[in-house]
């Protein structure tokens, strides 16, 4: 999304440069390369299968893919979660077409938790929305694991479903402790939610998920 802001942007203010510029061949020669090169990238990086573009929620935002036993659905946070919406609609039918023969695992991606330990972001839409509309589908359809960010710490959870451990619910993690200073205090400082397995907001880290 960010990116594709930037470039816009980019491209008015170069055209207007060029326009007003077009005795210097050098500077000329340069934006074209410049956007050459954007123009690959974009085609390399960000292109996806048109029939899940959808120019209301940031064109083609929300998408999946598998890789080995897993299957992997990318939601898009700031967009729309309503039952209406483009994003909602795509989102039940794909999750309905995981085949579990092929791709047993199945995870779902989206930077903003559903599930939150720590003081910050507890309220922001983007995560009660979702949280409102699209938990009841995960469960309902076995999620694995639901992975997210935008806390600058560590969580997960254990299995769980409308605020209950629940062993047909989803593991969610937050893993947001890779830059910046990870020091998301905790919403309750002295004992953890009871879904909370593991949380930690004093070190930097990353981590993996090896899917057997």
């Amino acid at each position: 999304i960010i990116y594709w802001y930037v470039k816009k942007a980019l491209y008015l203010i170069s055209m207007e440069i060029v326009v007003n510029s077009l005795s210097t061949p050098i500077l000329v020669n340069i934006l074209a390369t410049t956007f050459a090169v954007i123009g690959i990238l974009q085609i390399e990086l960000f292109y996806l299968d048109e029939s899940i573009q959808n120019m209301e929620v940031y064109g083609n935002s929300f998408y999946s893919f598998k890789q080995g036993p897993t299957h992997n659905i990318q939601l898009n946070s700031f967009g729309d979660f309503r039952p209406e919406s483009a994003q909602y609609k795509w989102f039940s039918k794909e999750l309905k077409s995981v085949d579990r023969n092929l791709t047993p695992w199945l995870t779902v991606t989206l930077h903003c938790p559903i599930y939150n330990t720590f003081k910050w972001h507890r309220r922001d839409q983007q995560s009660v929305l979702a949280r409102k509309y699209l938990e009841d589908m995960m469960y309902e359809q076995s999620v694995n694991f639901v992975l997210s960010g935008h806390l600058h710490a560590y969580m997960r959870t254990e299995p769980v479903f409308k605020g209950k451990l629940d062993k047909k619910g989803p593991i969610h993690i937050i893993l947001g402790n890779g830059g910046r200073q990870a020091n998301s205090p905790y919403y309750n400082k002295e004992r953890p939610e009871e879904w909370v397995a593991v949380r930690d907001h004093t070190t930097y880290g990353y981590g993996t998920l090896d899917f057997v």
